[in-house]
C-alpha cells in the first residue's frame, strides 16, 4: 500500500491543507473565494478595515499554498530520468 503522502489526490491534499489553516484564515478564504465577498463587504461583516481584510486574504492564500506543498515535501521527482 502506498504511503499517505504519495497517494494523495490533489483534491484530498487541498482539503487537508485547508483544514490545517488557522480558523481565521479558513474563514477569510471561505468568505472571499467561495462566497465571493469583496474585501470591503467582508470588512463590514467582520467590522475591520478593507485593507486589513486584503492583508488577511493574502496571508491565508500564502498559508494554504505552503500547507499544500508541505504535504508533498517527501515526494521527489527526478526529471532527468523520469523516475518518481
Amino acid at each position: 500500500m502506498l504511503d499517505d503522502d504519495v497517494s494523495l489526490l490533489p483534491h484530498d491534499a487541498l482539503v487537508r491543507a485547508f483544514r490545517s489553516l488557522p480558523v481565521s484564515q479558513r474563514e477569510v478564504l471561505f468568505w472571499t473565494e467561495i462566497e465571493g465577498l469583496s474585501p470591503a463587504e467582508l470588512g463590514e461583516l467582520l467590522d475591520i478595515a478593507s485593507p486589513a481584510v486584503s492583508s488577511l486574504v493574502l496571508q491565508a492564500r500564502q498559508g494554504l499554498r505552503e500547507a499544500y506543498f508541505a504535504l508533498f515535501d517527501d515526494v521527489v521527482i527526478d526529471l532527468r530520468d523520469g523516475s518518481h
